[in-house]
């Protein structure tokens, strides 16, 4: 799916600018780059969220950084908030289904409590269970380990991977190994305006081990091309 972006600007700054990004069905597509240079921007015009755009298809889940969580919901509730939405009652096979998830995640004795008894890594875990929930074909996720420590981060990107398998999915990260660990398209980005410095692709089988060749390889050659478009 190529994806042509309408020009965005942010006081008075183009973000977006003659910018447009090859999405491929059914892969792991991750976006990097420094903090600040606009992949939120991209993440959310994928979602239709800037006024403007034409939105895409209601198959679609969008899974922001953080502030996602309804303050007076449950985690239970809260991880399934798109199927409330839609049918305003959580049925017996999706509140099991959601408690297996949040048991994976280590948030089960939790499933009752209300987001601001938890922790900030706690609430982008809850958060994490909704994507991992979602029946769309399509995932837009926003840095959705970013709050975890290391080895929690490598735990839950092999559950993403898990669950997400198959489906297209977009993931906005500042980690070269996250990346290099998931990402079968990468999109290095950098500029103002945005643009993409660096597109690699990797048909590595998962899990991919921290420690392989190809992992460590993919890595570097991340960092060198990060280090290219922080300094355009």
């Amino acid at each position: 799916m190529l994806y042509q972006f309408p020009a965005i600007s942010f006081q008075e700054s183009p973000v977006l600018e003659n910018f447009q990004l090859h999405i491929a069905t059914g892969k792991f597509t991750c976006l990097l780059g420094a903090s600040g240079i606009g992949k939120t921007t991209v993440l959310k015009a994928l979602a239709g969220l800037h006024q403007g755009l034409a939105p895409l298809p209601p198959a679609c889940t969008y899974i922001p950084q953080q502030g996602g969580l309804m303050p007076w919901m449950t985690v239970e509730q809260n991880a399934c908030l798109p199927f409330l939405l839609q049918h305003n009652h959580i049925h017996k096979a999706l509140a099991d289904r959601c408690m297996e998830i949040l048991l994976q995640v280590k948030l089960d004795t939790y499933a009752r409590a209300l987001p601001q008894t938890l922790s900030a890594g706690m609430q982008q875990r809850v958060l994490l269970v909704r994507a991992l929930l979602a029946d769309q074909p399509l995932i837009l996720l926003d840095e959705p380990l970013s709050a975890l420590d290391f080895l929690h981060r490598l735990e839950l990107q092999d559950l993403l991977i898990e669950y997400l398998s198959g489906k297209t999915v977009v993931m906005v990260t500042h980690d070269p190994l996250e990346a290099a660990r998931m990402g079968q398209h990468i999109y290095v980005l950098g500029g103002r305006p945005l643009a993409v410095h660096h597109h690699a692709t990797c048909d590595e089988p998962y899990p991919r081990r921290v420690t392989a060749d190809a992992t460590v390889g993919m890595q570097q050659n991340l960092i060198q091309a990060l280090q290219v478009a922080s300094a355009a």
